[in-house]
């Protein structure tokens, strides 16, 4: 298969299972049709991970026998530590960098006291050194793989003797690649809409965090709210740590719209409330690929999502007038268009068709054909 006169094993290392890491992980072990195993740790204490997690790791790797064809790591370890501590066991053995995000363009929460401390670089230079180590690298996006290369040069212009840094810079975008995540299309199938509104189903299912912008999605419901439109509302999504406090304020502010307010763990459900939903919108401030806003797609939402980050890739290149907005004014306009005429938006199926690339299903054939590749040579 994908070439090969046989199977081929990866092993996964995921030193940050976060949900939506797992997400990616399951879906590789479910439709690539090789042999995977994984290691991993919980997906907490990132700084640390990023620090110790390869030590961990290795330990965790070297205590079995089976040997892979190819070792594919993600993005929040020191993959330099990680590959050191293999050793001989694991010559001949190619391994890889795979970016869900970076710690050199992400943005920064403002309570970070790394950050206001100014001794926050270390981690965008363990991903920077992750990358020379790396054989291969595979971005979630374009946008993902760009805005890194293209935010290098400037980031080693600090350190000493950067010069000599910068030619490393194009060796790193010679061997990237990008791969979407993908997103497990399962759960939605054989399922239609459980309730019966009359007004709009707006629909959140991103997570609670500061990065994704909760104050102006929030904000522009509040105008439709204030100008008299009806709509009613469904807020998914997990939090992590300390909440933003415009959370507590929708419950209280939206009660009379809520359908449903808080974080699902089974995966049917999840999938229902989002086929139950009309409009999903974004207005995340950071975002490498997209899958919640890929799976509403999926599930015959109508996207309001910006003209920014990875958020085109979602959408075909004649619907971006449609299905991207600009500004809060333009998203406004957009949101109140919709919420007034939501019956004359039937779904799109040039978006439905464009979204499906993304499934696991799809995107494992890639995966697939490209480890293969990198095994042959």
């Amino acid at each position: 298969m994908y070439g090969l006169r046989y199977k081929m094993k990866i092993l996964v290392i995921e030193p940050y299972m976060t949900p939506s890491h797992a997400a990616w992980l399951h879906g590789l072990v479910a439709f690539l049709n090789a042999e995977v195993r994984y290691q991993h740790l919980p997906g907490y204490h990132w700084k640390w991970r990023m620090h110790g997690g390869g030590i961990f790791l290795a330990r965790a790797v070297l205590s079995s026998t089976w040997k892979p064809d190819l070792v594919l790591v993600s993005d929040m370890i020191d993959l330099s530590v990680f590959k050191s501590l293999l050793s001989d066991p694991f010559q001949g053995v190619s391994f890889g960098l795979y970016f869900h995000e970076n710690q050199l363009t992400y943005p920064t929460s403002g309570n970070d006291t790394d950050k206001l401390n100014r001794r926050d670089n270390h981690y965008a230079f363990i991903n920077f050194t992750s990358c020379l180590t790396a054989d291969f690298i595979i971005f979630n996006s374009k946008f993902h793989r760009d805005s890194f290369c293209n935010a290098l040069p400037a980031f080693l212009g600090k350190f000493p003797d950067h010069a000599k840094l910068l030619d490393y810079v194009s060796l790193i975008r010679a061997k990237s690649t990008v791969i979407a995540p993908g997103f497990d299309h399962r759960p939605f199938e054989g399922k239609t809409k459980n309730i019966q509104e009359k007004t709009p189903v707006i629909l959140w299912n991103h997570r609670w965090e500061y990065d994704k912008n909760p104050e102006l999605f929030f904000s522009v419901l509040k105008k439709i709210k204030d100008d008299n439109n009806p709509f009613k509302l469904v807020v998914l999504g997990k939090s992590y740590g300390k909440t933003p406090a415009i959370f507590e304020y929708a419950r209280e502010h939206f009660r009379e719209n809520i359908l449903h307010f808080g974080f699902v763990k089974d995966t049917e459900d999840y999938a229902q409330w989002l086929i139950n939903a009309d409009l999903i919108v974004s207005t995340s401030n950071q975002e490498f690929f997209g899958i919640s806003v890929a799976e509403a797609i999926y599930a015959n939402c109508f996207p309001l999502i910006p003209n920014r980050l990875a958020f085109p890739e979602l959408i075909p290149d004649h619907l971006h007038p449609r299905c991207l907005y600009t500004s809060e004014e333009d998203l406004y306009t957009k949101a109140s268009s919709f919420v007034s005429n939501f019956r004359a938006f039937k779904p799109l199926a040039d978006l439905i068709n464009h979204i499906k690339k993304f499934t696991c299903e799809n995107v494992a054939d890639r995966y697939g054909s490209f480890f293969s590749t990198v095994i042959e040579s």
